[in-house]
């Protein structure tokens, strides 16, 4: 049985019109690290060689787009109630069984930063496999894109293959071809897989979310639709993410900020955007729901480049990803306690978030166990690791698992 907090549907008719999001960093759509020329610098964030000072300016998606849309919703027109609406029917995610069309026997716990005895430590899943898509593979064209991601998807990674299948037949936007960068060979689409997983998780939760609400699709035994999480200026009860430019931890990787500073944190200037005072919208402007939506989707990412590590050449930023969205909710829990009261109050006291977040944390360390020797899944990692494990960090999981219940 699927975990599910359930709510109102937005009718899909609505969906591009009321929602918009932080786009994902366009280095996904490369796939690969290369060599620049002299004077010029690789920026992760578009998979591009740009000049030096001048990386984020060459995004290849601007973070005010509003072409991928997140799960969180908000419109007054919204009048369509959800059929499923059992709210109080759920079970633990410690449940989740063989995941997706790819079931096997390969179900593995988190070893990082977990506690055995709570909902993150007891996340279980199926890794993925190296299946053989041969077949798809060598009878590829243009022309059937969409079959062999859904072959390829199903030989190695069933979630990805189910999140996919779930977003082409909500029909909320075309998450494959608006992924894709190269389609002109099954090589050019298998190097944009992660992509392709990643804004199609956001299509499938957006279509399964609603006025409100905010769907987390983990696997087909855990997801979850909670409420309320978005701004108050946007209907919800916490704030705008982009306020965390101003909290204690920004200095230990600071915003680029148009700059090629060694270090410096090119996520933020996508996803931490704008002023959520100055009346304009910005993917910056969402609220927490936006940044487990983000969590979860990264989760993929890695999954995916775990399910096709065979195929890359040269090193790509999964799990540095994954690695700042820890980071960011980790971030965001320490400053709605310190400085948004009431937005605590309400993450904490909501078992729908805390069951999402304890449950994305627990799969975000499976995968992240899992690549921890797949040098080509990271980039800066390896430092960006050491700021989750920051103990003023970890504190705010605990807290979660306090709220929760975990070892009264």
């Amino acid at each position: 049985m699927k975990k599910r907090y359930l709510g109102w549907l937005l009718p899909l008719a609505l969906v591009g019109v009321f929602t918009s999001c932080g786009e994902d960093p366009a280095e996904e759509n490369s796939g690969e690290v290369i060599a620049c020329d002299p004077g010029t610098t690789y920026n992760p964030i578009n998979g591009q060689c740009v000049a030096d000072n001048n990386a984020s300016n060459n995004a290849t998606t601007p973070s005010n787009n509003a072409t991928t849309p997140s799960n969180n919703a908000t419109s007054n027109n919204a009048t369509t109630p959800s059929n499923n609406a059992t709210s109080n029917n759920m079970t633990s995610a410690n449940n989740m069984t063989s995941p997706g069309n790819n079931s096997n026997n390969n179900v593995v716990l988190p070893m990082g930063p977990v506690d055995p005895n709570c909902v993150d430590g007891q996340y279980s899943e199926s890794l993925p496999t190296m299946g053989d898509f041969s077949a798809a593979e060598a009878s590829y064209s243009p022309a059937n894109v969409e079959e062999f991601v859904l072959a390829a998807l199903e030989a190695r990674y069933g979630v990805g293959r189910d999140i996919v299948a779930g977003s082409l037949e909500s029909g909320v936007f075309e998450c494959i071809d608006f992924s894709i960068s190269d389609s002109s060979s099954a090589a050019g689409v298998i190097s944009s897989m992660s992509t392709i997983v990643h804004e199609c998780g956001h299509s499938y939760d957006l279509g399964q979310g609603g006025f409100g609400d905010s769907h987390f699709f983990l696997t087909d035994q855990t997801s979850f639709t909670c409420s309320q999480g978005d701004t108050t200026e946007r209907g919800g009860k916490t704030f705008a993410r982009s306020r965390m430019n101003g909290d204690m931890f920004g200095p230990s990787r600071p915003k680029c900020n148009n700059s090629n500073m060694p270090g410096c944190d090119f996520y933020a200037d996508v996803y931490l955007d704008g002023d959520p005072d100055d009346g304009n919208f910005d993917g910056g402007d969402q609220g927490f729901n936006s940044v487990i939506e983000e969590a979860t989707q990264y989760v993929n990412s890695l999954a995916t480049g775990y399910a096709f590590r065979d195929r890359y050449s040269r090193a790509v930023s999964e799990r540095d990803g994954l690695l700042t969205f820890l980071w960011y909710i980790g971030r965001y829990l320490h400053m709605a306690r310190t400085q948004y009261p009431d937005a605590h109050a309400f993450i904490l006291g909501d078992a729908c978030y805390r069951e999402a977040i304890l449950s994305v944390w627990g799969r975000a360390w499976i995968y992240l166990d899992a690549t921890e020797n797949e040098r080509n899944l990271g980039i800066d990692d390896a430092e960006l690791m050491q700021l989750v494990l920051d103990d003023a960090i970890l504190a705010e999981i605990q807290r979660v698992r306090d709220a929760h219940g975990c070892g009264m």
